[in-house]
């Protein structure tokens, strides 16, 4: 590339960050926008089935939690993490809709944390897998953007493995199902000025091979939260701790590569009594 061409690159990027109102973050995108419509209902959307998925989706974290405790003091950071992530649930889902929508501010006084600390869960429980978002901004008066509640969500097929089991089995209890969209996607992480500028250079030149991973991402997810329905549908009742025997029965080393492919304890042939303290299918 010419120093002239690298100039006009560098010049339109700059161009394109002055652009863009103070206070917004890259990938914020407009309330009515498409991409920001990232809600979808628990159940039939009524308050029962609702509040059922939330329950259900705080036991399985809390039993996630136990099986995963840290040995350090991060076990109680955890613990309040999953507790904001169901106050969020609780207090913020429009059921009918699907929709959560929250800001630092309102998820603070609704869990009686600091605003820092609400901060902290929520990265961290991306960081898990079992929360994302999308930024969102609504237009004034004067043609410009402010920001205003950002929209999370919860997508089953970016739990831990061992968590979609333990859920969708306490669900299958109660006749209910939470669908995938593996589609879906958040905001990703704010990245400061420097950050977004050498984003934006290498995006220029990396951009379809960053699509291709993505849609590569986005197909290996669908295709395992596949493989775990077709599963449990085979399955059943049948605590996870007999299925790799079931599966591939006199092979260890298959079994134990099924194991570790569903997320799940691996007991070297032997029979246990419990995933997650007791069979998840018990849990509840």
């Amino acid at each position: 590339m010419s120093a002239v061409s690298f100039g006009s690159l560098l010049g339109s990027i700059a161009a394109k960050t002055t652009a863009q109102p103070v206070g917004i973050w890259r990938s914020t995108f407009d309330v009515d926008d498409l991409r920001a419509q990232v809600g979808r209902r628990f159940g039939d959307g009524s308050i029962e089935q609702s509040l059922d998925v939330v329950e259900a989706i705080n036991k399985t974290a809390m039993a996630w939690a136990k099986e995963h405790r840290p040995e350090d003091r991060s076990w109680h950071f955890m613990l309040h993490a999953f507790h904001t992530l169901d106050a969020m649930l609780r207090k913020f889902m429009d059921f009918q809709k699907g929709t959560c929508e929250a800001t630092y501010e309102m998820i603070a006084a609704a869990t009686g944390f600091a605003r820092r600390t609400i901060h902290a869960h929520i990265m961290a429980l991306r960081d898990m897998g079992w929360l994302d978002w999308v930024r969102r901004s609504t237009k004034a008066e004067d043609g410009s953007h402010r920001p205003t509640a950002s929209s999370y969500f919860v997508e089953v097929s970016r739990l831990p493995r061992a968590a979609q089991i333990h859920l969708r089995q306490l669900l299958n209890k109660k006749g209910l199902k939470i669908e995938d969209h593996a589609d879906r996607k958040g905001s990703g992480p704010t990245p400061n000025r420097v950050q977004r500028l050498a984003e934006r250079l290498a995006k220029g030149y990396t951009g379809a091979v960053e699509r291709l991973k993505a849609k590569t991402r986005r197909n290996s997810l669908e295709a395992e939260a596949a493989f775990v329905r077709a599963e449990m549908e085979l399955m059943g009742d049948i605590p996870t701790d007999k299925w790799a025997e079931i599966r591939h029965p006199g092979d260890l080393a298959a079994q134990q590569a099924y194991c570790a492919r569903l997320g799940i304890p691996f007991f070297g042939g032997h029979s246990a009594n419990r995933v997650i303290d007791t069979p998840l299918a018990e849990q509840g």
